[in-house]
C-alpha cells in the first residue's frame, strides 16, 4: 500500500470570518481525501499572534517532520522566502495561496488576478463618478505584499486611462491603529474626496 501523504498548512489570519471560511474549505477538501491516506496539519496565526519567527518555527517543524507538501497562505516576507527555498531543497513541494512568493522555489501559486481587479475598479469609478468629481483616496494593505503592490500600480495605470484623479495612496501596513491615524490624516488633508478605494479589509 502507498505511504501516507502528509501536508502542512500555514495560514496567517487577519479577518476572522474570511479565514474561518478558508479553513472550512480546507477541512472539507481534506475529508474527501482521508480515505486516500492524506493527512493534514493545519496551523493558523490569529490577528495579533503572528510573528515572522513564529511562522519560521512552524516551517522548521514541517521540514523536520519531512512532510510531502506545504501550503502557505497570507505570507510574503523575505525570511519566509528563505524557508520556502529550504523546504524545496529538502524535496518538499510548496505552494502559495493569495500572496505569491515569485522569487522563491515554490511549485506554483493560486492568487488574485490583480490586473483584472484593478481595471474593474477603475471602470466602476468611471461609471459612478461624474466628470467633475473624480478625486480618489487609496488605502492599501501592507505594501510588502506583491498583491497590494500590483493592485496599486495597476489601478494607477487604469486611473489615467479613465481620467481619475488619485489624491494620495496610504499604506496601512496592515495595522489597525496606524490605519486609523491615516484615515484621520487623509480627511484632515483633503476636503474634496469623491471616492475611496480600499485594497484590503485587514486594517480598515
Amino acid at each position: 500500500s502507498q505511504d501516507p501523504i502528509r501536508i502542512g498548512i500555514l495560514m496567517r489570519g487577519r479577518i476572522h470570518a474570511y479565514y474561518s471560511h478558508m479553513l472550512d474549505g480546507i477541512n472539507a477538501a481534506y475529508r474527501e481525501f482521508q480515505n486516500y491516506k492524506v493527512t493534514c496539519d493545519i496551523r493558523t496565526f490569529s490577528p495579533g499572534e503572528f510573528t515572522i519567527d513564529g511562522a519560521c518555527q512552524v516551517l522548521d517543524e514541517f521540514m523536520a517532520q519531512k512532510y510531502d507538501g506545504v501550503i502557505l497562505h497570507g505570507l510574503y516576507y523575505k525570511d519566509i522566502v528563505d524557508k520556502v527555498n529550504q523546504l524545496s531543497d529538502a524535496g518538499i513541494k510548496v505552494v502559495t495561496l493569495h500572496n505569491d512568493l515569485p522569487v522563491s522555489k515554490r511549485l506554483f501559486t493560486s492568487t488574485t488576478n490583480i490586473e483584472y481587479t484593478a481595471r474593474i475598479v477603475a471602470q466602476l469609478f468611471d461609471i459612478f463618478l461624474p466628470p467633475e468629481k473624480r478625486n480618489i483616496l487609496i488605502f492599501s494593505g501592507s505594501m510588502q505584499s506583491p498583491i497590494h503592490q500590483g493592485l496599486i500600480f495597476s489601478l494607477s495605470k487604469y486611473s489615467a486611462d479613465y481620467k481619475l484623479h488619485l489624491l494620495q495612496h496610504f499604506d496601512t501596513l496592515d495595522l489597525p491603529e496606524f490605519a486609523e491615524q491615516l484615515v484621520a490624516e487623509a480627511f484632515a488633508t483633503y476636503s474634496d474626496i469623491n471616492a475611496i478605494y480600499i485594497s484590503s479589509a485587514n486594517s480598515i
